[in-house]
């Protein structure tokens, strides 16, 4: 029986060692710029979170909230700003950073209010006493067309904020994702 002031080895999971809470930590900034900014621009507007504090886009809202894009972009805001911080960037590079965000916000609120009416429109076809197909597929289809929309506006700002970064500061959140996803 071991004391519990005692420091526990690493334990050995097979993909990666485990470390310590520091590592853990940092493992989750390690998303790196581009994924923590999909999340603070796509999936939170698309997911519509309310005005609950900037930590609300954490709890489970699923896709049917009301979107608040002065909340997404608050939460993308801090985000970017956080992991603009880990690789030092200018006050220029945060400020440039967070053009692009309220502007990738901007153009995909549209594109949430048009997922929240599919979503409605949905419920009502499934609850009538004849399910339409042809109705239920030309819906499928225009969320495809939604979330393809979504994702080039999302590769467009991530690729725009990889302009403001330098090389290295690029290669400090890889490094950090990598470390993250080990």
């Amino acid at each position: 029986m071991s004391n519990s002031n005692e420091v526990q080895p690493a334990v050995e999971t097979g993909h990666a060692t485990r470390k310590s809470r520091h590592g853990f930590w940092a493992g989750l900034v390690a998303g790196g710029l581009a994924g923590a900014l999909i999340v603070g621009v796509v999936a939170i507007p698309l997911s519509g979170v309310s005005a609950a504090g900037p930590w609300a886009p954490m709890q489970h809202r699923g896709f049917h909230g009301e979107f608040d894009p002065e909340m997404a972009r608050r939460h993308a805001e801090m985000v970017a700003e956080f992991l603009l911080w880990k690789v030092d960037a200018t006050d220029d590079q945060r400020a440039e950073v967070k053009a692009i965000l309220n502007a990738a916000i901007n153009d995909l609120e549209p594109l949430a209010r048009q997922h929240r009416a599919n979503r409605e429109r949905g419920l009502e076809l499934f609850a009538k006493p004849t399910v339409d197909r042809i109705a239920l597929d030309d819906l499928r289809k225009d969320g495809m067309k939604l979330a393809d929309q979504a994702s080039q506006r999302v590769v467009t700002a991530i690729a725009d904020m990889a302009d403001v970064l330098t090389a290295e500061q690029r290669a400090e959140l890889v490094e950090m994702a990598r470390q993250f996803h080990q």
